[in-house]
């Protein structure tokens, strides 16, 4: 029986609680006039202040649009070299010193203030060191503002000026909820004194009850059934974040937990997936020691797992010693995909490669390389328009190029494109590309030096014969060779001709 005291005590401590604020209610009637007229005091304060902190978001996502100008009228100058693209350009400097100085004005707080001036400082100094150099140095044609450096230079800087708008935004955003938070709390202190002063003490008690079923007992109910169909596996349902505060953030938590789940259950089937594709290749791939069936089992494993189509390119010569890396012609020596009458070129098809395609990026560099979207891709295009063209028309719309790397050698480049996936590839999908570029190498490395091997072990044999046939007047003599092993090429019985008398 001691047992349930605890909750019987708890249960009339909850009906007291009821009871209390009941003529706490009534005794504080007199009170409240003087509480609302305070409330709506403090809505106009919390207005005001809100006001002030929308300006400041405006002119923040102003001045952050300046620096998207700056960007965009820089980097279709260097790309297009059209001074169409440098009216926002020229616009955006002019407008610098006013924007930026609107920018520090409406910030709302000292630290935000602190960090207006540093975000002011980043826009210029990025204006001075990186947008005004690299604009003047493609007016001049200086091949250099298109390289890799520069672009990851000036992406480096911009990115660490968006991080600090970001942080920026998101205060301005807190203050504005917390200042809007507090006009409607100011608010709601105003609506229930004025309904208090109508002396409606009864019904705000019933309210108060009303209040708890609703705002607890239901989003308690409701958080059970949710909580039962994630059990089941049900991944795709959400709580309901609105209601109190703590009610709210409850809910927002048990959403991100579930989202949590849900992108760790994504990710690990993307591992499977991935770990499937890398076993089937090493299993699939290598079956016999010809080179092009080795190319076209690697191509027919990672259709259509991974991509729409897939090319293997090696160097010449496909057959005998590895080529130094980067040296000679690409042959093409599988091709395949979803469909028969795709756009690329055959097998046979020798080409060497442009210093500008993914191509010759991955001999070069021994990486794989990325067009993530070949219709807006320039550098991809200029190797061979009309081709490009060709592919594009046939919905290819992303590419990855993965060098074939095996024992230190550059065999080739292997060659992934999509057209009916609708996702890009990624940057994680060029690990994976270079993983499977690296198992097919063996196996084909290991092809060509079985032929290879096989073919020295041919010739020597060969050499080894006689080199004519002894010739005698009773007989004519004929011979042939053959190996009594096709794989391991040795065996067979030696010849010569002895004349007995």
């Amino acid at each position: 029986m001691r047992r349930q005291v605890p909750g019987k005590d708890l249960r009339w401590g909850l009906t007291r609680l009821t009871a209390v604020a009941s003529g706490l209610l009534a005794l504080l009637i007199g009170l409240i006039f003087g509480f609302m007229l305070w409330a709506i005091n403090g809505m106009r304060d919390s207005a005001d202040a809100r006001k002030e902190t929308r300006m400041g978001v405006v002119e923040t996502e102003r001045f952050e649009q300046l620096l998207a100008n700056l960007e965009t009228g820089q980097r279709g100058f260097v790309i297009t070299k059209q001074d169409v693209f440098l009216q926002p350009w020229r616009a955006a400097l002019k407008a610098f010193p006013t924007q930026s100085r609107e920018f520090q004005e409406h910030a709302t707080s000292p630290g935000q203030k602190r960090l207006a001036e540093k975000i002011t400082r980043g826009v210029d100094s990025y204006i001075r060191t990186y947008s005004i150099p690299l604009v003047s140095a493609a007016q001049r044609g200086d091949p250099n503002v298109s390289s890799l450096l520069t672009t990851a230079r000036g992406k480096r800087l911009a990115d660490v000026l968006r991080a600090d708008f970001t942080h920026y935004m998101t205060t301005e955003r807190e203050l504005l909820d917390e200042r809007t938070d507090t006009a409607t709390s100011n608010a709601d202190r105003a609506v229930i004194a004025a309904s208090a002063g109508l002396g409606a003490s009864i019904l705000l008690i019933v309210a108060f009850a009303v209040y708890q079923s609703r705002a607890i007992v239901r989003p308690a109910r409701k958080a059970a059934a949710v909580a039962k169909q994630i059990a089941d596996g049900d991944l795709s349902v959400r709580m309901e974040t609105t209601g109190p505060a703590e009610i709210g953030a409850l809910g927002a938590s048990f959403n991100t937990m579930v989202r949590s789940l849900q992108e760790s259950r994504g990710r690990t089937e993307a591992a499977r997936r991935r770990l499937r594709l890398l076993y089937n290749t090493s299993v699939s791939v290598g079956t016999t020691l010809d080179v092009e069936q080795t190319a076209r089992e690697l191509v027919q494993v990672v259709v259509p797992q991974f991509a729409d189509f897939a090319t293997v390119d090696l160097l010449t010569p496909v057959h005998g010693e590895v080529p130094q890396a980067g040296a000679g012609e690409l042959q093409r020596i599988a091709v395949g995909g979803i469909r028969e009458n795709h756009p690329f070129r055959p097998v046979g098809t020798r080409r060497t490669p442009p210093p500008t395609t993914l191509y010759a990026r991955s001999l070069s560099t021994r990486l794989g390389h990325i067009e993530a979207d070949l219709r807006t891709s320039t550098s991809w295009r200029a190797g061979d328009p009309e081709y490009a063209e060709r592919i594009l028309d046939e919905g290819v719309h992303s590419l990855i190029s993965a060098p074939m790397l095996s024992r230190g050698d550059t065999m080739g480049v292997l060659s992934f494109w999509r057209s009916r996936q609708d996702e890009p590839f990624d940057e994680e999908d060029v690990s994976l590309a270079e993983e499977l570029a690296a198992k097919g190498a063996v196996a084909i490395d290991n092809a060509r030096r079985y032929t290879r091997e096989r073919s020295t072990a041919l010739t020597l044999q060969r050499s080894l014969l006689p080199q004519r046939l002894p010739e005698q007047a009773a007989v004519e003599v004929a011979s042939r060779y053959l190996p009594t092993g096709e794989l391991g090429g040795v065996g067979g019985d030696w010849f010569d001709v002895i004349p007995l008398s």
